[in-house]
């Protein structure tokens, strides 16, 4: 998980990231995958196969999964760090 950010306005913020990231880590344990990496975003992008910019992001085809516009900004980061670790 990646570490504490500096300080933040709310403890939540911080607090829901984690049980974002966590709940990755336990899925994850579930289907038998030992290690997941801390990612950003141009990570992420470049794992999807983009540029690797993280601006590359918001013209992904994000279709397949179900729900994914109805989720917050961080549900979204924490989806596509999931999928590009398949």
């Amino acid at each position: 998980m990646r570490g504490f950010e500096g300080q933040v306005r709310t403890r939540t913020t911080y607090e829901e990231r984690v049980e974002l990231e966590t709940a990755v880590y336990i899925a994850a344990a579930k289907c038998g995958i030992n290690a997941v990496f801390k990612k950003v975003r141009s990570t992420i992008a470049k794992d999807l196969g983009l540029k690797g910019k993280a601006h590359y992001l918001q013209s992904l085809d994000t279709s397949s999964i179900l729900g994914y516009d109805e989720r917050s900004d961080i549900k979204k980061e924490a989806i596509l760090a999931a999928w590009s670790e398949l």
